[in-house]
């Protein structure tokens, strides 16, 4: 094996589709190089770049075999297509679980982060962390959690726009905009804008500018603890899309609203049940 300086190396997918955890993964090598600490971002083919963002961070590619030295700490996703391959890597290898739902779709049959030679688990939210201490035995696992750029994130005057995200959900919009309608509520003539396949800039945008952020969350594992963050730097209004009961209804928690530093009015939570 080559003997290089210690390096942290965060393997990342090849994703060419805006994606929250690509961004994550290259926001920690951003803050590691910043703080001192040799950190790279590896993609598998020769050149892959996202192009949904600006911005350079140290990169490093695997396809034509990549040497890793003794002391350098490998950093991989829960869901990476290549975990077992590298399993007899005689280095530290730590798995960054975003979602644990994805914790077991790249293990072969009979397989687990310990026999493919992790030593350590670290998570993006308390929400994982207790799954995998609680139901995977791993302890500690410490918590790295989203942060919020307050310089694209930040209040400015609304529209009366709905911002939602189809990419997990799409076949549920549809339905949402159908019960808004028949229920004669004042939102369904209100413009509804996608974020969807644009540049992180431009998410952005759409969030600040919105009066009302629909959630479409499916197998997540932040809750509202993170969107509350995010409405507070942005000041919109969330509302979750939950399908299941019988009669459609509005649930709003008027203690939540609160003024901003901006002075543009920032709305209620609500919960949007059908």
């Amino acid at each position: 094996m080559a003997t290089e300086s210690p390096r942290i190396l965060y393997f990342v997918h090849d994703n060419p589709a805006p994606s929250g955890g690509v961004w994550t993964i290259y926001s920690h090598v951003t803050q590691l190089n910043r703080n001192g600490i040799p950190a790279f971002a590896v993609h598998y083919a020769q050149g892959f770049r996202p192009d949904w963002f600006a911005g350079e961070v140290p990169t490093l590619y695997s396809d034509k075999g990549l040497p890793i030295g003794a002391n350098d700490v490998l950093v991989l996703p829960e869901n990476y297509w290549m975990l077992s391959k590298l399993k007899e890597l005689p280095v530290r290898k730590v798995i960054f679980c975003q979602n644990h739902f994805y914790a077991f779709g790249s293990l072969p049959p009979g397989e687990s982060w310990r026999t493919i030679g992790i030593t350590h688990v670290i998570a993006a939210s308390e929400v994982i962390a207790d799954f995998i201490t609680g139901q995977l035995g791993w302890s500690p696992v410490p918590v790295v959690h989203y942060a919020v750029d307050h310089a694209r994130f930040k209040p400015q005057v609304k529209k009366r726009q709905i911002a939602y995200m189809p990419r997990k959900r799409p076949h549920d919009v549809a339905f949402i905009r159908g019960v808004l309608g028949a229920t004669g509520s004042p939102a369904a003539q209100w413009p509804w804008v996608a974020i969807d396949n644009v540049s992180l800039d431009r998410s952005a945008e759409i969030l600040r500018e919105s009066e009302v952020f629909l959630s479409l969350s499916e197998l997540e594992v932040s809750g509202f603890r993170r969107w509350r963050r995010w409405r507070r730097a942005a000041s919109w209004s969330v509302i979750t899309a939950t399908v299941g009961s019988n009669t459609p209804r509005l649930i709003t928690d008027s203690g939540a609203r609160r003024a901003t530093r901006s002075g543009a009015p920032t709305h209620s939570f609500a919960s949007w049940t059908c």
